[in-house]
């Protein structure tokens, strides 16, 4: 039973209704836009996940022929929105092209190319950052080439670390725009390869003027949901009408549903599209879910899933709560399905994080230090 509360990747009420007016056709969308108007104060009431729907729902208003005093202010939302996005592919297709030029391959990820691909227009989606897949042997070429045309590396991030236990490094380039280079779109992954190709079925696209490929929509879909069902003390709502729009744009639920058990991300993705279909009417065929609930999912995957949308202190303050943060963040990425393996191999992951934890603190002290002798 999904119980939606603050920061839950459930939305309750509030947020539902205007997930319903962004998405939903006819009347059913008049009336959700007339309950979440009347019932949010434009001026105080509309967070940050709220926010960044108001596009997606300008451009549905606006296509439903809705006249409303609001709709004014709705369009400036979404003209900047469409400004910035512009702005961020035109620097995302350097990014590309410096790579490709490399004879790095690349993939784009999320809103980039749910933007080209399935909503297919430049404003619905805001977005700040630039996602990239590129393979695992590339990373250390890609990290040379990027630092060598002024991006840094976020120096509480440990590269060792991140190779060994995380899929992606954050960095900051020219403009101070962020990118996201990650070699697993998902940590699940990680100890997966023999199991999953997030390269196969690969969809041309092109971004700022340079062509390149984005996951096939089945991988976008699994990605879309792992990513997004998790808890944040602000609510990650977004997935909803990515995950929506791209069911309604058409999945071979043949392969999605082998990926999803293969990656052991099955009854996470069970959950949420559950929740798609009975709460915004998602087109799923019964055979998703008969063959989903057929899996038999460990006690482990079950767990996961709970602590993944579970009210919880982001990031973890205490020492307990750091831990059992840790440990599920483990849990996520081990091949090991039995328990005893998975407690020991949680040693050996807590050992590692700490010794590359040191090795950092003790970097940017050494760094201090020397900042300081020659101030």
């Amino acid at each position: 039973m999904i119980n939606p509360s603050h920061g839950s990747p459930f939305p309750a009420k509030a947020h539902c209704a205007l997930i319903e007016a962004s998405l939903f056709e006819g009347e059913k969308a008049r009336q959700s836009w007339q309950d979440w108007s009347q019932s949010t104060d434009f001026e105080t009431e509309i967070d940050g996940p709220a926010f960044r729907l108001l596009p997606l729902l300008y451009h549905n208003l606006l296509r439903l022929g809705i006249d409303d005093p609001l709709m004014g202010r709705l369009k400036g939302i979404y003209r900047q929105s469409w400004s910035s996005n512009h702005i961020l592919f035109l620097r995302a297709g350097l990014v590309i092209k410096l790579l490709n030029d490399n004879n790095i391959p690349v993939l784009v990820l999320k809103g980039i190319a749910l933007t080209v691909l399935t909503y297919k227009n430049y404003g619905v989606r805001p977005m700040s950052d630039i996602d990239l897949l590129i393979k695992k042997e590339d990373v250390h070429k890609a990290l040379n080439l990027l630092k060598d045309n002024d991006f840094t590396v976020d120096r509480s991030q440990s590269v060792e670390y991140a190779m060994r236990y995380s899929n992606s490094l954050s960095l900051t380039g020219p403009f101070k725009q962020e990118l996201d280079m990650h070699w697993n779109p998902i940590v699940e992954s990680n100890n997966m390869a023999s199991k999953h190709d997030w390269w196969s079925g690969a969809l041309p696209l092109e971004v700022g003027g340079q062509a390149t490929s984005t996951m096939s929509r089945e991988n976008m879909l699994l990605h879309t949901l792992v990513h997004g069902i998790r808890y944040n003390p602000e609510p990650p709502i977004r997935w909803i009408p990515d995950a929506h729009m791209l069911v309604k744009n058409g999945i071979d639920w043949k392969l999605f549903v082998k990926a999803a058990i293969d990656l052991r991300v099955g009854f996470l993705v069970m959950n949420g599209l559950t929740f798609l279909e009975k709460s915004f009417r998602a087109h799923i065929p019964d055979v998703v879910f008969e063959q989903l609930k057929d899996h038999g999912y460990t006690l482990s995957e079950r767990l996961a899933f709970k602590y993944a949308t579970s009210a919880k202190s982001i990031p973890p303050r205490s020492w307990t709560e750091k831990v059992v943060s840790n440990y599920f963040f483990y849990i996520r990425q081990t091949r090991f399905v039995n328990p005893i393996m998975q407690v020991l191999g949680f040693l050996k992951y807590s050992f590692f994080r700490l010794r590359t934890k040191s090795q950092l603190v003790e970097s940017i002290h050494r760094l201090y230090s020397q900042l300081h002798l020659h101030g």
